[in-house]
C-alpha cells in the first residue's frame, strides 16, 4: 500500500487522547512543507482529515460559524491561490486563483462569513475575495512594499498592514476601498494586529526585536516590549486584556498585560519553533504551532503551562480554532460490489485494483470506501532521516481525499507479488507483498513492501478492518517466504 507522497508521516508519533479537560472543538493547521492542511478533533486528538492545499500554505482563517476555512497558498512561482475548505464535509470546496495578486499571505474573515481580506505581498494590495463565489470584489492599495500580514477591526471597517520592505504600517478603509495613511515603524514589520475597537495597532519588528504600539487617534508610536529574536505573531485575548507574542527564534511564547505592557508569563518551547497561534473564545487555552516538531502545544493561560500536544503535519504554521465539533463522514454510503467482497482473494484483488490506474484517471473512491469496515484504519510506517521509525493512522476517507489526488496525478499501479494467509473462522490476516510502479510497463518498481491486512467477515461478505504497511529498504529486504504466491 505504498505511495510516493507520504508527506504526513513526519509528525506521526504523538499519542491520540484528550489532554485538556473540557477542551473540545476543531483545529485546522497549515503544513508548509507537504502543502497540506490538517483538521484535528481537539477533544480526542484524532486527525479527521489531511487535505491538499496549494503550494506552501502559510496562513488559515475560519469563518465565525465554523463552516469555512480559507488557506493562503503563498509559495510557488509565485503563489496566487486560496484553498477553501468545507469543514463539515472535510473536503476542499474550491481553489480560487487570484491572478496578478500574487503571494497571498495575511488573511482575515470579514463579518458575514463570505468575504476575506487577504494581502498580496508582491503587489502591495489587500484583496477582498468572496470565497463562496470565488470572485474578487475589491482591491485596496497599501502604498507600501512587502505587505505581509493584516489586522482588521471587529466591525470589518479598517485594516492595517505591516509593509516589510517599506518599514511602515498602512491604514486602509475597507468599506470605502481606500488607503488612508501610514506610519513609519521599526525595521521589517511582520507581526501585526489591531485591537477589536481599532484604538491600538501592535506591530513586531524582525530586525530590531521590538514590539511597537501605534495609538491610532494620535499617531504616536511607542515601544511595548523588546528583546525578541523574531516576534512572529501578535494575538489578543478575546477580552483584549492580554497580548500573546510567539518568538520564533527565541523559542518562547511571551504574554503581556496590554494595559500596563508588563510581561506576566513566558513559556519555553525548546527546539519547538513557535509560529502560528490561536486562542479559544473563553480565553482559557492558547494553541501554538511548533514548526520544528510537527505538533501543536496546548497552553493553559491560567496556569501558564503546556498541558498537552496535538500531532499535525510537517512544518506547521497557520492555525485556527472553532468550538464546533465535527465528525468523520461515514466510511461509505455505497454498497460494495458482491464480487469484490465474496472472499479473501476477491477483496485483496479489489483493494489493489481500485487504487491503480494511469495519470489523470479518476479512481472509484466509492468502491474503495465500500471495502472497509466502519472504523477501519490504514497505517503507513516509514523511516525518518534520523532513523526513527514512525507511523500515521488514516481513515479510508483521509486516504481517498489526501492520497487519492496524488495517485491520480502521477499514475500509480500496485500489484501483489506474494502472499501468506492465516484464517480462523470469521477473521483472516494477510501478509501481502507488493510492488509499485508509475506505469505497468516500467521495467522496475519504484517501491516494494508488505501490507499487513486484517479482514473480518459478517457471514455475508468480507471487510478490510486495517492495513499496516512498511516499505522495503536496503536494510529491510522482503523475506523470500513472503514472495511465494
Amino acid at each position: 500500500m505504498d505511495f510516493r507522497h507520504l508527506f504526513i508521516l513526519a509528525a506521526a508519533a504523538a499519542p491520540v487522547c484528550a489532554q485538556a479537560p473540557g477542551l473540545t472543538g476543531t483545529l485546522i493547521v497549515t503544513n508548509k512543507g507537504p502543502s497540506t492542511a490538517t483538521i484535528i478533533d481537539v477533544g480526542s486528538g484524532r486527525t479527521l482529515a489531511t487535505l491538499p492545499t496549494g503550494n506552501g500554505p502559510h496562513e488559515v482563517v475560519l469563518s465565525a460559524n465554523g463552516r469555512w476555512a480559507v488557506v493562503t497558498d503563498y509559495s510557488g512561482a509565485p503563489g496566487r491561490t486560496l484553498t477553501v475548505i468545507d469543514l463539515p464535509l472535510l473536503r476542499v470546496a474550491r481553489t480560487i486563483d487570484l491572478g496578478q495578486y500574487t503571494r497571498p499571505h495575511g488573511i482575515v474573515f470579514l463579518p458575514g462569513d463570505s468575504v476575506v481580506a487577504v494581502t498580496s505581498e508582491t503587489t502591495g494590495n489587500v484583496v477582498m475575495v468572496n470565497v463562496l463565489a470565488g470572485t474578487i470584489s475589491r482591491v485596496v492599495p497599501t502604498q507600501g512594499n512587502g505587505s505581509h500580514m493584516v489586522g482588521v477591526t471587529a466591525d470589518g471597517a479598517m485594516a492595517y498592514t505591516g509593509n516589510m520592505q517599506s518599514n511602515t504600517v498602512s491604514e486602509l478603509d475597507l468599506r470605502a476601498g481606500q488607503y488612508r495613511r501610514s506610519w513609519p515603524v521599526p525595521t521589517t514589520p511582520e507581526a501585526i494586529n489591531v485591537t477589536p475597537d481599532g484604538k491600538e495597532v501592535w506591530v513586531g519588528s524582525n530586525a530590531t526585536g521590538r514590539i511597537s504600539v501605534i495609538d491610532v487617534a494620535s499617531g504616536a508610536v511607542t515601544t511595548a516590549a523588546e528583546g525578541f529574536g523574531w516576534p512572529y505573531r501578535v494575538l489578543f485575548s478575546p477580552d483584549a486584556s492580554l497580548v500573546l507574542l510567539p518568538d520564533l527564534n527565541g523559542q518562547v511564547l511571551r504574554i503581556l498585560e496590554r494595559a500596563t505592557r508588563n510581561e506576566i508569563g513566558r513559556i519555553s518551547f525548546a527546539a519547538g519553533g513557535p509560529q502560528g497561534i490561536t486562542i479559544t473564545p473563553d480565553g482559557r487555552y492558547a494553541l501554538q504551532s511548533l514548526s520544528r516538531q510537527g505538533r501543536v502545544a496546548i497552553v493553559d493561560l491560567m496556569t501558564r503551562a503546556v498541558v498537552g500536544h496535538l500531532a499535525v503535519g510537517d512544518t506547521p504554521d497557520g492555525i485556527a480554532y472553532t468550538r464546533r465539533v465535527l465528525s468523520t463522514p461515514p466510511t461509505s454510503a455505497t454498497p460494495a460490489r458482491p464480487a469484490d467482497v465474496a472472499s479473501v482473494d476477491a477483496i485483496i484483488a479489489a483493494l489493489y485494483a481500485v487504487i491503480s490506474g494511469p495519470a489523470g484517471e479518476k479512481r472509484d473512491w466509492n468502491r474503495f470506501r465500500s471495502l472497509f469496515a466502519p472504523g477501519a484504519r490504514l497505517m503507513p510506517t516509514a523511516r525518518r532521516p534520523d532513523s526513527m521509525q514512525v507511523m500515521r493512522v488514516l481513515t479510508p476517507e483521509e486516504y481517498a481525499t489526501t492520497i487519492g489526488p496524488q495517485l491520480e496525478a502521477g499514475g500509480f499501479y500496485e500489484r501483489e507479488i506474494g502472499r501468506r494467509v492465516e484464517q480462523y473462522g470469521a477473521i483472516a490476516h494477510v501478509f501481502s507483498a507488493y510492488d509499485s510502479k508509475a506505469k505497468p510497463t516500467d521495467p522496475a518498481p519504484f517501491a516494494r513492501g508488505i501490507n499487513s491486512i486484517q479482514l473480518v467477515s459478517d457471514g455475508k461478505r468480507w471487510y478490510v478492518l486495517s492495513i499496516l504497511w512498511d516499505s522495503e529498504r536496503r536494510d529491510n529486504p522482503i523475506p523470500a517466504k513472503y514472495l511465494q504466491p
